[in-house]
């Protein structure tokens, strides 16, 4: 597989996270989107849409991009409400791709999902009470339903570690990726909805960026030969 353009996403997810820093928005709607866009090239041009998982995890990068471009309009409630709904399409893609073909969970598998079960409902319990609190009531069902999906989407990845068909290092990579993605999320919902954190939105795109791009590498050393 040619990395050229998966290196190049990594230099522009650089240039993103200083323009962040540095709150330049010009530069932000630039390189926000042409990081999923090279990862994006780099799936396609690698032979992803011949792979069964690998189309689908392709198909959620693209929901993945379309959010991005969203969460950038200027209307940013009309842009939150369709990035969200985006991201939410790219995760379910992103389950269907780690349980594709499904097998039936283990003993392992329910030990695994009782901490992130508990994750997804303090989580959204916080939420819930802190949009009860501004007024934003109404957004409460389509976030708490996002968490949930992403809190499936986690159990999804790090559960295939313990399954046979995986071989090890994909499984790390994409472990590793769905909680960069996860722990990503988590910070922009508590720095919009709880309390402002410092560097907050610059951290949370370096977890989202690294995420991507872990679990885009996992998907490929995984299914393509």
């Amino acid at each position: 597989m040619n990395y050229i353009l998966l290196i190049l996403a990594v230099i522009a997810a650089v240039i993103e996270w200083v323009a962040v820093g540095k709150r330049n928005r010009k530069v932000e709607y630039f390189a926000k989107p042409t990081v999923i866009i090279f990862v994006l090239a780099w799936l396609i041009l690698s032979g992803s849409l011949h792979q069964n998982n690998l189309l689908w995890f392709t198909v959620g990068m693209f929901f993945s991009l379309l959010g991005d471009v969203f969460l950038l309009m200027r209307r940013e409630r009309l842009g939150f409400m369709l990035g969200l709904s985006s991201f939410l399409l790219a995760q379910i893609c992103y389950i269907t791709a780690f349980n594709t073909p499904f097998i039936l969970p283990g003993f392992h598998s329910l030990i695994l999902a009782a901490p992130i079960l508990a994750l997804v409902l303090w989580f959204g319990w916080r939420i819930f009470r802190n949009l009860n609190k501004k007024g934003l009531r109404r957004l409460s069902i389509p976030i708490f339903l996002y968490i949930l999906t992403i809190g499936t989407m986690l159990f999804s990845a790090l559960d295939v570690y313990f399954r046979a068909d995986w071989k090890f290092v994909p499984a790390i990579l994409v472990g590793l990726g769905a909680l960069s993605f996860t722990t990503s999320d988590m910070l922009l919902a508590w720095n919009k909805f709880i309390v402002p954190i410092r560097y907050g939105r610059v951290l949370l795109m370096i977890g989202y960026h690294l995420g991507q791009i872990a679990l885009a590498l996992g998907f490929t050393l995984q299914f393509l030969r």
